[in-house]
């Protein structure tokens, strides 16, 4: 049971380390979000932020977060030349706040962009890793 408790241990140091490396206001759009489960327009009025600019914010920062946590792999400016819209749409899909147009759009872009299929794997890596720390600590 030690080793367990200390590789628990280890790991939520390693998922700390990595959410330092997420700016202010990454760090509680992705705690909003992923630890209490706000909905954008929620997170809009607490962090006094447009709708809109959540989308971008959130893939930035879980990008960035996955990024450090495992030291390689698609980081915040990994994406194609679509950027804002594939991030937007990507983080909006994956928190079910799509709007139908873009979700379209989003699911024919990643066929063809191995680099936004690579961000969103690792967007997604990264809620389940930031979930998973939030409930350990």
């Amino acid at each position: 049971m030690a080793g367990e408790a200390d590789l628990a241990a280890a790991v939520a140091a390693e998922a700390a380390e990595a959410n330092r490396a997420v700016d202010d206001d990454g760090r509680v759009a992705l705690a909003l979000r992923e630890m209490l489960g706000l909905s954008y327009a929620e997170m809009s009025l607490v962090m006094a932020l447009e709708e809109a600019a959540l989308g971008p914010l959130l893939a930035r920062s879980r990008l960035a977060f996955r990024a450090s946590l495992r030291g390689s792999g698609a980081g915040p400016d990994t994406v194609c030349n679509e950027g804002d819209r594939a991030l937007r749409a990507l983080a909006r899909r994956q928190d079910s706040e799509a709007a139908d147009d873009q979700s379209d759009w989003i699911m024919e872009h990643m066929a063809q962009c191995a680099a936004c299929a690579e961000a969103h794997a690792a967007m997604l890596e990264a809620s389940v890793c930031y979930r998973g720390w939030g409930r350990g600590r």
